[in-house]
């Protein structure tokens, strides 16, 4: 036998509401585009910006703290929400730093370019180089006249950190370090990086760099004057 489902009052009159704000919010769009727009208010971060969408839900319940309050002792630092790429906080930016490291990066492209285009093989034979074994830093202490395989080299650049590895297949693309850093700026141009320059493959400050080797003006004043030419240019 089947029971027929009883509700008491105040379920009917809980169950009229819900269908009745349905239908309003169906008949009037404009009840419904209020409605999102009240969901997406901006949420408002420690800096005093404002944060939309995606972003305003996930600080709604927690602020973005400052460089300040954080305590933090950095040069630079950028925050970025990851889903609209949103510069959530800004600090120092735009100022010209060296990159360590991260220079490899454009380095290994280069060379990974090289290989893949039959300008170098990863079987070859590389002789160690003045510069390359005249190299601080994070290295595997190279000594002129050493031979290595561009894949040995590439490893502990990739891998070590080597400013010494590097420098010896910087060397071996462009016949010297600052050819290569010619092209490292102009790739990092046609890759869009309007504002970057190197100065050396390695990411090393120019007074850690070999005398004979530097550059004969410095980093910020390189990149100042690249910026200048950026801007002229668009």
């Amino acid at each position: 036998m089947k029971h027929k489902r009883k509700f008491s009052s105040k379920q009917f009159v809980i169950k009229t509401a819900t269908v009745g704000l349905l239908l309003n919010m169906l008949a009037s769009p404009v009840s419904s585009a209020v409605l999102a727009s009240e969901v997406q208010t901006p949420a408002t971060t420690e800096a005093g910006k404002a944060v939309t969408g995606t972003a305003a839900t996930n600080t709604a319940a927690a602020k973005i703290p400052s460089i300040e309050s954080l305590g933090l002792n950095v040069s630079s630092a950028v925050l970025i929400e990851p889903t609209t790429g949103e510069v959530l906080l800004s600090y120092n930016a735009d100022e010209a730093l060296p990159p360590a490291s991260m220079t490899k990066m454009m380095t290994e492209y280069l060379v990974t370019e090289a290989v893949n285009n039959g300008q170098l093989s990863w079987d070859q034979t590389v002789t160690i180089q003045e510069n390359a074994a005249q190299q601080v830093g994070s290295r595997i202490f190279l000594a002129q006249g050493d031979q290595h395989t561009v894949r040995e080299l590439y490893i502990a650049m990739a891998v070590g950190s080597a400013n010494d590895a590097t420098v010896a297949l910087a060397e071996l693309v462009s016949g010297s370090e600052q050819q290569f850093v010619t092209l490292m700026n102009e790739t990092a141009q046609k890759m869009g990086m309007k504002t970057a320059y190197f100065i050396n493959s390695t990411g090393l400050d120019r007074a850690d760099m070999p005398s004979k080797y530097r550059p004969e003006t410095d980093a910020k004043r390189s990149c100042l004057q690249w910026m200048q030419l950026y801007l002229l240019n668009i």
